[in-house]
């Protein structure tokens, strides 16, 4: 059944927004839609497009969800963080939970580098104070020590790696609670 060209240059719309899909679920959407565009046309309704979004952000909402899946499905902190920003609609949702998770993930891995350079460096990696006993560094130190003891000595070692395991993990898992929570919100696109 031909339909009203508005409705072909949508579907066609559609379909360019969906490029990035597998051929075959670009073009079962587009089929979805057909029909219920036909069904809208059968039943003698003037405008089809009611109630849908344009074309493209329509589509981006297909991507956003099969993106989210995927990484999820995968779940390494680079896909989940890339399916994140893929569907972001606002700032808000990555300026408030996205960018500070990476930012964790960042510190984490920064940890595990760290504790993975004390043996090479034991005289400039661990827990820095002054005389004062006041904190300068935690990490790797690369500034003049004169004046400056190490508190944890090879206990350094340990503690940033487990620690820095342990924040890498954690915020990998709340990326993962981020990017359900945002795939059961977005759901299909009706």
């Amino acid at each position: 059944m031909s339909l009203p060209e508005e409705a072909e240059k949508f579907l066609r719309d559609l379909r360019l927004g969906l490029l990035s899909l597998p051929g075959d679920e670009r073009d079962e959407i587009v089929a979805e839609v057909r029909s219920h565009l036909a069904d809208r046309h059968a039943a003698g309704k003037a405008a089809l497009l009611d109630g849908f979004e344009d074309a493209t952000t329509y589509a981006s909402r297909f991507v956003a969800e099969t993106a989210l899946r995927g990484a999820l499905a995968r779940g390494t902190s680079l896909e989940l963080l890339r399916a994140l920003l893929t569907g972001a609609r606002t700032g808000v949702l990555m300026l408030l939970t996205v960018v500070p998770l990476v930012a964790v993930q960042l510190i984490g891995a920064a940890l595990v580098l760290v504790g993975a350079l004390k043996p090479f460096l034991p005289a400039r990696v661990g827990l820095f104070v002054d005389s004062a006993n006041a904190l300068v560094a935690l990490g790797a130190w690369g500034g003049d020590l004169t004046g400056l003891r190490e508190l944890l000595g090879v206990w350094s070692m340990p503690l940033f790696l487990i620690a820095g395991a342990l924040l890498f993990w954690a915020s990998n898992r709340l990326l993962r609670v981020v990017a359900r929570l945002r795939l059961a919100r977005t759901g299909r696109p009706r």
